[in-house]
């Protein structure tokens, strides 16, 4: 019986550390690539690499500027990578 209990608390144990690494949160830094100026705002194209691993990746992207527009925001992939959705703060 003390083996068994032993044995649960090791299970339980693995799986919050297997979950802990499953959630990891890459902070990712943005590079500007091109901006343009016009008379009321300006456009900037970031760009940004992290390597992920097979399945569901959080990151987050930093660099960037805070007052962006929201609605402005696009994302663009390579690889195969599938964005199911995003957040801005």
């Amino acid at each position: 019986m003390k083996y068994r209990k032993l044995f649960f608390l090791l299970f339980i144990s693995c799986i919050v550390l297997l979950n802990a690494i499953a959630m990891d949160n890459k902070n990712v830094p943005s590079k500007i690539e091109e901006a343009t100026v016009f008379f009321q705002g300006a456009e900037l194209i970031h760009s940004a690499s992290a390597a992920l691993q097979k399945g569901s990746n959080e990151i987050s992207i930093s660099g960037l500027r805070p007052n962006i527009d929201r609605n402005s925001i696009k994302i663009k992939t390579t690889g195969g990578v599938l964005v199911s959705s995003f957040e801005f703060s």
